[in-house]
Formats: C-alpha cells, sequence, structure tokens
C-alpha cells in the first residue's frame, strides 16, 4: 500500500464505529453521557436541516417536477423525525449518564478503569494483558481471520510461487543481506537494520561510502519491500523495473530518525504498519499490531520506571542514543512533552484543566493542518499546466503540503500511542499505589530532560525535503 492510500485506509477504520447515526454505546457517567446525549441531538437538528434542504434538490434532478415534490416530503419527513429521534436517543443517552454516576464513582475509590472497548468498569493489570496479547502471534491471528473470511489477503500465493523460480537477478537481494525465498517480514526487518547502520548522519567519518550504501540500500528495498516490483524484478531482472521513484513510510522513518533507538519510546509508525498491508487487507490487522505495539512500549518504559537507581546519565545516554536527526529531535522533545503533561495530570489535579485545554488546542492545530495541506494537493493536482516553471512550483507545494500530512499523522499517532501506554502504566493494579506514584514521578523526571527547548518544525521541514530530494 503506498503513500496515496493512507488517508483514505485511516478513515475507513472509522466505518465501524460509525454503523448507526446515533449512539447508543453504554455511558460511563454523566460527562460521557451528556457528551454523548448533546452529539445525538445535534446529529439530529443537522440531519434534519440537511434532509429538508438536499431531498428535493437530488428529486428534481432525478425526476424532474415529481421528484421535486417527492423530495419536499421526503424532506418534511426526515426534518420531523430526525431532530425528534436524536433528541429521544439523547436524552435517553443522559439519562443512562445519570444512571452509571454512582458505579463510575464506587469503581473509581476501588482503582478500576473504563474499558472502553467493551463499555465496563475493570481492575486494569498490565502482566494480564501483556501475556493475552503477546501470547496470541500475528500468524495466528491471521489464521483466525481466514477463518472468519476476513482476510482477503492477495500476493501471498504469488509471492510463494515467485520465490519458487529462479531469480533472474539476485543483486537486491545480495544488498540487503537476505535469501532470495525472504518474506516480506525479513525484507523488511533487513532494510532497517542495515540503513540505520549505513545511515549518512551516522558515519560522518565516512561518508561518501555511507551515502552510497544507505542508497542502494533503500534502492533494493523499494523493489524487494513491493510486492509487485518484486514479482516483476524476480521475473525480468532489474531493467523492468527502472526509474522508480517512490518512497515508502519504513524508508522515510530510516532516513529521517536515522536510529531505531526511538523505537523503545513510540514502536512502529501507524503509518508504516499502514503501508505495509494490501488494498484487501482488513483493518483488524492494524488494531492487532497497534496493541501489540502499546503492550511492548509499556514493558519496555517500565524497564526505566521501575528502576530505583534511575539517574541522570542513564536518561541522558537514551536522549543522545536517539537524537540523531533535526526530526528525530523533534520527536524526542514531543515524547517529553507528553510525559511531563501526562504525568503532571496524575499527581496534581490542579494542572489538569490547563493540560486539557492545550491538548484541545494541539489537536485542533494539527487537524487544521491536515485538512489545509489535503486541500492544496488536491487544488494542485486538479489544475493541470504546461508550464515547466509552474509544475516545479506545484511539484514544490505537493511536497511541503505532504510533509505536513505526515507530520500531522505522526504526531497524533505518537501522541495517542504514548497517551494510551502511559494510561496502562499508571493504572496498573497489578502493582502498589506506591509503585505507580513513583512511575508517574520517574515519568515526569524524564520528560524534563527529554523536553529541553522548543523545536523548529521548519528547520525538521527543511531537513526532511533535503533528505527526500537526495534520496
Amino acid at each position: 500500500m503506498n503513500s496515496n492510500n493512507i488517508i483514505s485506509y485511516t478513515f475507513n477504520s472509522k466505518k465501524k464505529e460509525n454503523k448507526n447515526i446515533f449512539s447508543s454505546n453504554t455511558p460511563k457517567d454523566i460527562i460521557s453521557g451528556t457528551s454523548s446525549g448533546i452529539k445525538n441531538i445535534s446529529k439530529g437538528i443537522l440531519g434534519g436541516i440537511g434532509s429538508l434542504l438536499v431531498l428535493p434538490i437530488y428529486g428534481a434532478k432525478d425526476d424532474g417536477l415529481a421528484g421535486l415534490i417527492k423530495g419536499v416530503g421526503l424532506g418534511l419527513c426526515g426534518s420531523i423525525l430526525l431532530p425528534i429521534s436524536g433528541t429521544i436517543m439523547g436524552s435517553v443517552q443522559i439519562l443512562r449518564g445519570i444512571y452509571n454516576t454512582p458505579e463510575a464513582i464506587y469503581s473509581r475509590i476501588d482503582g478500576k478503569i473504563w474499558d472502553n472497548e467493551n463499555k465496563k468498569w475493570i481492575l486494569y493489570n498490565l502482566k494480564d494483558e501483556s501475556k493475552k496479547i503477546l501470547g496470541e502471534s500475528e500468524e495466528d491471528f491471521i489464521s483466525k481471520l481466514k477463518e472468519k473470511n476476513l482476510f482477503k489477503g492477495i500476493g501471498n500465493e504469488e509471492e510463494s510461487e515467485i520465490n519458487e523460480l529462479l531469480i533472474k537477478d539476485p543483486e537486491y537481494y545480495n544488498i540487503l543481506e537476505i535469501d532470495t525465498n525472504s518474506n516480506q517480514d525479513q525484507i523488511k526487518s533487513a532494510y532497517k537494520k542495515l540503513a540505520i547502520k549505513w545511515h549518512p548522519d551516522k558515519n560522518q567519518a565516512n561518508l561518501e561510502l555511507a551515502d552510497k550504501k544507505f542508497k542502494l540500500i533503500g534502492e533494493a528495498y523499494q523493489i524487494l519491500g513491493n510486492p509487485e516490483k518484486k514479482k516483476d524484478y524476480d521475473l525480468n531482472g532489474k531493467k523492468s523495473v527502472e526509474n522508480n521513484n517512490i518512497i515508502d513510510s519504513n524508508q522515510l522513518f530510516c532516513l529521517l530518525f536515522g536510529t531505531d533507538e526511538l523505537d523503545f519510546f513510540i514502536g512502529e509508525l501507524s503509518v508504516s504498519m499502514i503501508m505495509s498491508l494490501e488494498k484487501n487487507d482488513p483493518i483488524e490487522i492494524i488494531e492487532f499490531k497497534q496493541k501489540r505495539r502499546e503492550i511492548n512500549i509499556a514493558n519496555s518504559i517500565l524497564e526505566l520506571l521501575d528502576r530505583d537507581n534511575l539517574t541522570l546519565n542513564i536518561i541522558n545516554e537514551k536522549r543522545q542514543n536517539a537524537i540523531i536527526t533535526p526530526f528525530s529531535n523533534l520527536i524526542v522533545n514531543l515524547i517529553g512533552y507528553l510525559y511531563i503533561e501526562i504525568a503532571q495530570n496524575y499527581l496534581d489535579n490542579f494542572t489538569f484543566i490547563l493540560n486539557s485545554y492545550n491538548e484541545f488546542k494541539r489537536k485542533i492545530e494539527n487537524k487544521y493542518k491536515f485538512s489545509v495541506s489535503m486541500i492544496k494537493i488536491m487544488r494542485n493536482n486538479k489544475n493541470e499546466n504546461e508550464n515547466e516553471n509552474e509544475d516545479k512550483d506545484k511539484d514544490k507545494s505537493n511536497m511541503n503540503n505532504f510533509i505536513d500530512i505526515m507530520l500531522s499523522l505522526i504526531t497524533i499517532d505518537i501522541e495517542n500511542t504514548i497517551k494510551t501506554v502511559c494510561f496502562k502504566i499508571l493504572n496498573d493494579s497489578g502493582v502498589s499505589k506506591e509503585i505507580r506514584d513513583r512511575r508517574a514521578k520517574h515519568l515526569l523526571y524524564i520528560g524534563n530532560i527529554f523536553y529541553q527547548e522548543e523545536c523548529n518544525t521548519d528547520k525538521s521541514k527543511e531537513f526532511i525535503i533535503g533528505k527526500i530530494s537526495n534520496k
């Protein structure tokens, strides 16, 4: 799956949540019940207004005057029924929230958390969830999907069939130091290991050789990491895949971060997970990988947080190993900022309101940048120019907008993942409250060391564009 499919795939993952017009999920308390109720009432009112305005237009377009009359009738019905339905469903959600509030209060006192997936209060235990999530391999999970007819993965049979053929040119396999029968996971793993080893920013003493090696490794992965291009290459050799100029998210990760040290804190990015799938693969695979990612990060970070001798030297070493490029510096600062915010919210309730406002503001800014960049790209692609200079300006604009989109997606992904991870760590009933408090204090300590300065996003963008241009 290439970068053009990321947005549509991301939006498609929300379909399961939007099957019903009005929400009927169990609200945990009066706050969530009121929020759900207001949303239902708003949907009803907006839906009623929309049906009154839209249905007559579509009716007239499809069937002239008769369609207009029919559309007006349906629009009037919708304008009455939808607000009534929304108000009823909204009121029900508010009442359910009020009814569930006493249970919510007692559950919080008992140390329980709200399980949003199953809509009930539970005593969360990180060890138990780790055994459950990590105990099932990806192969076993895919087998279950196949049994349920949810998995239509194309390319697996083709790939195994091609691996039995005589490979015409093994050069790219040799560059990645893998066998010709390697699967996509092995190809990806080999690429990431070699790309980080030969990243130019880590080999300043031998820059010319590192730059040459890094480009060859990227070139090999672009072909072998794409099942369709790999098939062409295996059958017809290098000539069949010339003029290839597509950058994949795994390449982008190695190109920008230059280190695997950040895996310790953020794991595999969702963008990378999405782009590694075939177009017919179910969204359940991403959900499975994300759960494993969260558990692995949580267990990794606990190696730091549960230490008795967490010193400045230990954290500084982690930070220095992670900061190889301006972009990885931006990510490390984001991690530090989030650690501070999360720890403060846990340790001091008075900072919660201010931090909640900052979080809301940050989300709005990211979504705004994302939307504006998407609109600009669509507008540029719609306006075709024969003028060469205008085309160059358009390509430059598209590159800037693409980087903005990627930054927004990566930022949102990292923030959501870190928050989920920290929520698990700080609400783990498998350890005492004293240990959870110490985890929060250590989290704050790490955050203050990681977050040393406001990073300049423009510098990171310049670095990204420079790296991609020189790829």
